[in-house]
């Protein structure tokens, strides 16, 4: 096929090849052809064995495409190809799809009851990958059955004595001390006591603890109401939810005390005498508002080199309408930008 060469959108090196009518490509495995030159290449490029079979005077309807028969997009005879819908050509995909996937795994079916008795014989004579061989088990579910049926040798299967050492501690005894001592998991004591019906008389808010709660809610942190109550913090926060309590982090003193000395200290000296945590002193600011920057003029930087070093940076502050912080910095800009000393 002869093909011109166009030269005239090319600046230097070699020219660019442009295609004419009649030329033939490839585009995902399929010969095409050029039928138009309009500049649209979706219009002008087609595919060759759709033209094939319109040249052999059969129509193509909407939603219906043209494939090959036995799935070479290089043999392209009238013979080879079939008309199907776009929803055929779908499921066939799908269906090819999933004849090239690797079969799925498939999860082990449950324990039977012969197989735990049969772990149970041979626990103390196999190994877990001899007798996943024998079971047709892999060694990782087989050492998880171990745990289950509780017979791994470092945490051994409850007996009547541990069960009544654990009756004996699980009120007055921290769990973490009573896994240690009968050699167990912490969840595995936890599971045990709650298998013999155990709790704690701890477990449950008195009146007492309720009243004080409510009492010190607002004035209190969470840490100090924690160790005056005994409980930990997670403990303390969700009963403060059941009793519908609610702390007021910001009460109208703090907020007048924040929006009177925020151009007059840093955040860190007001997190310290407010005390809270800077974090929250900065997620306050940037709520309400406060941190709003704006441009240094001309007329601000003039007043600056005026009075800086020989007046104090909250005095500046105070004068510019700014935060200590951010005549410092800019400060520091000048002084990079030698404009200062």
């Amino acid at each position: 096929m002869d093909n011109e060469l166009d030269i005239s959108s090319q600046k230097s090196g070699t020219p660019k090849r442009k295609n004419t009518i009649g030329a033939e490509s490839h585009r995902n495995g399929y010969l095409i052809r050029k039928v138009s030159d309009t500049g649209n290449r979706n219009k002008d490029w087609q595919l060759v064995h759709r033209l094939i079979w319109k040249e052999a005077g059969r129509e193509i309807p909407p939603g219906h495409v043209i494939v090959c028969r036995d799935g070479n997009s290089r043999n392209i005879s009238l013979e080879n190809l079939e008309l199907i819908s776009k929803a055929e050509l779908l499921q066939r995909m799908k269906d090819e799809k999933k004849r090239l996937m690797p079969p799925k795994k498939k999860y082990n079916a449950p324990w039977t009851k012969k197989e735990e008795e049969k772990i149970a014989k041979l626990y103390r004579h196999k190994t877990a990958a001899e007798i996943g061989k024998i079971l047709g088990r892999t060694y990782f579910a087989v050492r998880n059955r171990f745990c289950v049926l509780g017979l791994n040798e470092k945490y051994p299967v409850w007996t009547q004595e541990m069960d009544d050492d654990l009756t004996r501690l699980y009120q007055n005894t921290p769990a973490q001390v009573i896994a240690k001592k009968l050699n167990k998991t912490l969840d595995a004591v936890y599971r045990r006591s709650s298998k013999l019906g155990l709790r704690r008389e701890s477990a449950y808010w008195k009146q007492e603890e309720d009243e004080m709660l409510k009492r010190c809610y607002h004035e209190m942190n969470t840490i100090k109401l924690s160790e005056m109550l005994g409980r930990t913090s997670g403990a303390i926060g969700i009963r403060a939810a059941q009793l519908g309590l609610r702390k007021i982090w910001w009460t109208p003193e703090e907020n007048s005390f924040l929006i009177n000395n925020y151009h007059k200290m840093t955040r860190k000296q007001i997190a310290e005498a407010m005390g809270k945590s800077l974090m929250t002193i900065a997620k306050y600011i940037k709520k309400n508002g406060l941190q709003k920057r704006y441009r240094w003029t001309v007329e601000e930087d003039l007043m600056l080199r005026k009075l800086y070093p020989k007046t104090p940076l909250i005095e500046i502050a105070r004068l510019l309408n700014r935060t200590i912080s951010g005549v410092w910095n800019r400060i520091k800009k000048m002084k990079r930008a030698k404009i200062i000393k």
